[in-house]
C-alpha cells in the first residue's frame, strides 16, 4: 500500500459521460483493467509479505519502495506511517527500525530514513 501525501487535483466525471468515453475509447477500459490489476497485485504482495517474510524485512522492503516510487532517500515517513501500512503498532516499528539500524541497514535522522549499501543489489 502506496500512501504519499502530495497535493492533488480531481475531476468529477459523470457516470454517463464516462460509460460514453469506455464506448468510443476503449483504451480507457485497458487503463482501468491495468490499474485494478496493479492493485490486486499489490494486495497479494502484502498478504505474501505478512504470511512469508519477517517484519524486519518487510520493514526495509517498505521503505525501499518507498524510495524507489519519489527517488528520495532519505525518505520522510513516520513510523505511524509505517506501522499502519504494514498492519502493526508504531511501538513495534520503532524496535525494528532501531534493530536494522544498529545493523547497519538505515539510518535515522531529522531528515528521515536513508537506506545503506543495499545488500540484496550487485555493487560495481
Amino acid at each position: 500500500m502506496l500512501l504519499l501525501k502530495e497535493d492533488s487535483e480531481v475531476m468529477l466525471i459523470p457516470v454517463s459521460v464516462v460509460h460514453d468515453w469506455l464506448i468510443a475509447f476503449p483504451e480507457i477500459n485497458r487503463v482501468f483493467y491495468h490499474e485494478y490489476d496493479k492493485r490486486f497485485s499489490d494486495v497479494m504482495s502484502m498478504v505474501n509479505d505478512a504470511v512469508f517474510h519477517r517484519l524486519d524485512k518487510r520493514v526495509l522492503n517498505y521503505i525501499r519502495q518507498q524510495i524507489s516510487i519519489t527517488g528520495n532517500n532519505p525518505i520522510k515517513l513516520t513510523h505511524r506511517e509505517i506501522a499502519s501500512n504494514l498492519g502493526t503498532s508504531r511501538e513495534v516499528i520503532s524496535r525494528v527500525l532501531k534493530k536494522v539500524e544498529n545493523e547497519g541497514e538505515i539510518i535515522q535522522t531529522r531528515e528521515g530514513i536513508q537506506m545503506l549499501v543495499d545488500k540484496n543489489v550487485i555493487q560495481d
